[in-house]
């Protein structure tokens, strides 16, 4: 997250309390709007730009970080507040080929397309563990008690390490994509991202998936061997044949050569 300025860039969200608020006539014009920059604290002001209102860093530059941190805190207010949240569906599929090219597939849904609906959702939530060190979910929400791990990025995603700490936590995990947003149009298309679309969603881990996995990479490999096996026992059957039919061609001309031999020697 880069904390170099952002010329021309404007912050499309500003903290107002404990509140992310966008840039909308309800609010004051200039500093009496009360708003802060999310990113660096900064007071902003609201002002009436060419083509519609906007937030502004009041003696300070704007930052990526400030953009970032501001769309960030967006998303996990607009989930936080509507409790719920469309999952995509979880496919697992493990393709191989044999050694004549032929494809073996096997697949499996660990999951279908669902609306979640959450009893209660939590802000960064820190675990803490021995076996995993330390892990800080932006969103945590609790369902008849299941918990699901949420991820907010935005140029960013998800590190390894940060996986790999998920996947010993055992807890399912997803992570939703903010970028590339209109910020003109930013609070529909977070909402759009966050509660109306799974495209933008991807699971991060979920329970038993690695078993799932191994379950059908057997099948494959089976299925792979018997195959593997036909193709060269046919291939051994073959050149078989093809080694026949040499001997069977230079037998005929070794008894050609050899009549034309007799045949020279009665000329003479």
């Amino acid at each position: 997250m880069s904390d170099k300025p952002a010329i021309g860039l404007k912050v499309p969200f500003g903290r107002l309390g404990a509140r992310m608020v966008a840039p909308t006539d309800s609010l004051a014009r200039g500093l009496a709007c009360g708003c802060e920059c999310p990113g660096c604290g900064t007071k902003l002001l609201l002002r009436q730009g060419k083509k519609r209102l906007h937030f502004a860093h009041y003696n300070a530059p704007a930052t990526n970080r400030c953009v970032e941190l501001s769309i960030h805190s967006a998303a996990i207010q607009v989930l936080m507040e509507a409790k719920f949240m469309p999952l995509p569906l979880l496919h697992v599929e493990v393709a191989k080929r044999a050694t004549d090219l032929t494809e073996v597939q096997r697949s499996h849904r660990v999951r279908e397309y669902k609306i979640a609906y959450f009893d209660q959702c939590l802000a960064e939530v820190t675990y803490t563990d021995g076996d995993f060190g330390t892990i800080r979910a932006d969103v945590i929400c609790y369902s008849q008690g299941q918990e699901l791990l949420v991820e907010m990025w935005y140029t960013q995603a998800v590190d390894a390490d940060k996986i790999a700490k998920i996947e010993r936590l055992g807890m399912p995990a997803i992570e939703i994509y903010l970028g590339d947003l209109d910020l003109n149009n930013a609070v529909a298309e977070i909402e759009q991202r966050v509660l109306g679309s799974t495209q933008y969603k991807q699971w991060l881990f979920y329970p038993g998936v690695a078993d799932v996995k191994a379950r059908l990479e057997a099948e494959v490999d089976a299925n792979l061997a018997h195959i593997n096996e036909r193709h060269a026992k046919a291939q051994e059957v073959r050149h078989r044949k093809k080694r026949s039919w040499m001997r069977s061609y230079w037998s005929k001309c070794d008894c050609i050569r050899r009549q034309s031999g007799r045949n020279g020697k009665r000329k003479q």
